[in-house]
């Protein structure tokens, strides 16, 4: 073994510093030793190099199969690679190491590490710089362990570049590291908690413990159940595993902090959250996300997400799909206004609540539902919305749009305001009030039958019972047996299941029995006029036993009493009062009476569909 000792300037092109298997390299005080084209030291055995002076090489200063490397404070190597090291060694830095791609690399091929030595470590209180690839670089794929100890300056694109083999990275820094810290696939350790770090440190695989102290950090420990403290400062951590630990609860620590969550995420404390976060962005996919008692900001994703900002006043942010905000403060703000928001989006609330608030709501909102049981209000905006109700006694308006009000449990009032709405007041005495448009009161939900008329404007039965309906024009029947009554206007009256009774009163009403054995009513000729004016029925039906009830309309005027109809089928009047006869045409059946003998009809009913009647269709 022999020292080549270097007291001078030496600068060649080759190598200056060619060692043997076993020597070992001196560099005085003010000493130069360089390559204009290759490496200022190289050795492929096992080597110590003690640098006073300078040391410069154009591929690498120093490059290693194994060994140490201890640079004193006035010392400086450089070069592309400042100092690369193959096998397990060491450096120990008090002065300055400077790379062009990197400062200091690690596990370098083509060298094979010695099974009996563990890892490598870097001690530094001087400065290692780079302006490429990193400052400290580990490219071996092994399951060595590599320690970092700073209390100087580490500056690079990234100050430490791990692997993605499984070795364990442990980095301890009480100096300052200027870039990101890349830890690689093991189980890694990095404490910065008396140090600064102007970057982010993230992990791989692996149970990460990132450790940091003052200032805005970013942590994101990748993949695994990893352990993340920011301490004080605006900290930002990267969560993707439920075994996450994000620990905001050590003394001290305070600022703004932010969870980026790519897995559903409560900001409420638990056993992977220590003290408090107060914003919460959401990564990919369709994720929830839940505030705590602070006054969040939740920011959502293109997927569809629910977000609960939980007590506070809190700023929910959905962006694109289809998000619901949970509302639960007069303070919560539902931000739908940034380019992109689309989908159909909800807000549940469990206080009064207007889609139209624009002090609450930023952009459009098109679903409202109440929570809890307290008497609450619920109003739209100018889009089609849908109003849900709870159980205690709302009112729900729907403003401008064709709305879907349902008042719940409880006695309701359900204004549609413009547009063409569908109100259903479920269970209590609701108060149906349609507004401008072409409205429908819905008992779609009521198991038992209901009565309701809109001449009257009352109801009846089911969910019907004590309804008062005002500005309705159509009417939609049960689950049971129900009786639907119009008004003068141009009704539409849908039955349901049951075997119901329709009556269109006057104006040109369209009625469907649906299924069951369903009777359609007329109380009078005029009901049903000739022409324009006259009712369609849409689905009557021979196998469901449906029937059209015209013995209220006396079919011969001329004389006194009330005469019944004499069905002719599609026979021609022949100039008796009383006939009732039928036409196919056009895929149109047209039921027509003369109740004064002179063949002219005085009265006409069509059905959809070319339909063969026979008496027994009829209560004559």
């Amino acid at each position: 073994m022999a020292t080549q000792i270097f007291a001078g300037n030496t600068v060649s092109s080759g190598i200056p510093a060619n060692l043997g298997s076993t020597d070992d390299v001196f560099v005085s005080d003010g000493a130069t030793l360089g390559s204009t084209d290759a490496y200022a030291i190289y050795g492929t055995g096992s080597h110590r190099a003690i640098i006073r002076g300078t040391v410069f090489g154009d591929r690498a200063g120093i490059e290693l199969s194994s060994g140490s490397v201890s640079l004193t404070a006035d010392a400086y190597v450089g070069g592309g690679y400042g100092i690369s090291l193959g096998d397990r060694s060491s450096v120990v830095n008090h002065g300055t190491i400077w790379g062009d791609l990197v400062g200091v690399q690690i596990g370098g091929a083509p060298f094979s590490p010695d099974p009996t030595v563990d890892g490598w470590s870097i001690e530094n209180t001087g400065l290692i710089e780079c302006s490429g690839l990193g400052a400290i670089r580990r490219i071996d794929n092994s399951t060595l362990t590599i320690k970092v100890q700073n209390s100087g300056v580490i500056s690079g694109l990234n100050a430490y570049q791990g692997d993605t083999g499984d070795g364990i990275d442990i980095i301890v820094n009480s100096g300052t590291m200027e870039g990101g810290v890349v830890l690689g696939a093991g189980n890694d350790y990095y404490d910065g908690r008396s140090g600064r770090l102007d970057g982010a440190v993230s992990g791989d695989a692996g149970d990460d413990t990132l450790l940091c102290g003052a200032g805005d950090n970013v942590l994101d420990g990748g993949a695994g159940g990893d352990v993340m403290q920011g301490g004080a400062g605006n900290d930002t951590y990267g969560v993707d595993s439920a075994l996450d630990m994000v620990d905001e609860g050590v003394a001290g620590s305070g600022g703004i902090d932010t969870v980026i969550s790519y897995i559903s995420y409560s900001l409420v404390a638990s056993a992977h959250l220590r003290g408090s976060i107060e914003n919460l962005q959401l990564g990919t996919g369709n994720l929830n996300g839940t505030g705590n008692a602070l006054a969040n900001q939740l920011v959502g994703n293109v997927g569809n997400n629910v977000l609960d900002g939980g007590a506070g006043a809190d700023t929910m942010i959905g962006f694109k799909g289809n998000d619901t905000y949970v509302v639960d403060n007069t303070g919560d703000v539902v931000d739908e206004s940034f380019t992109g928001s689309d989908g159909v989006d909800t807000v549940r609330s469990s206080i009064s609540f207007s889609l139209a608030n624009t002090t609450a709501v930023h952009g459009a909102v098109e679903a409202l539902t109440l929570l809890g049981a307290a008497n609450l209000s619920g109003t739209g905006n100018a889009l089609a919305n849908q109003l849900l109700g709870n159980s205690g006694a709302n009112a729900l308006s729907g403003l401008a749009g064709n709305d879907v009000l349902q008042g719940g449990a409880g006695a309701d009032r359900l204004d549609g305001g413009d547009g063409n709405d569908v109100l259903r007041g479920n269970a209590g005495a609701d108060a149906l009030v349609g507004g401008a448009g072409t409205d429908t009161a819905s008992y779609y939900d009521s198991a038992v039958g209901v009565s309701v008329s809109l001449v009257a404007g009352t109801g009846s039965g089911g969910d019907a019972q004590g309804d008062t309906l005002s500005g309705i024009e159509n009417l939609s029947g049960s689950q049971g047996n129900d009786s639907l009554v119009g008004d003068s206007g141009a009704n539409v009256l849908l039955g349901g299941r049951g075997n119901d009774v329709l009556v269109g009163a006057g104006g040109a009403d369209t009625l469907t029995g649906e299924a069951g054995a369903d009777r359609f009513v007329y109380g009078s000729a005029a009901q049903s006029p000739t022409g324009t004016g006259g009712d369609r029925i849409t689905d009557f039906s021979h196998a469901q036993g449906d029937r059209i009830d015209l013995s209220a309309i006396d079919a011969n005027v001329t004389v006194a009493g009330d005469q019944a109809f004499t069905f002719i089928g599609t026979g021609l009047y022949t100039g008796v009062a009383g006939q009732l006869r039928y036409a196919v045409s056009g895929g149109v059946t047209t039921i027509a009476g003369d109740l004064n003998g002179d063949r002219t009809s005085d009265f006409a009913i069509t059905l959809t569909g070319a339909i063969g009647l026979q008496a027994g269709d009829f209560v004559l």
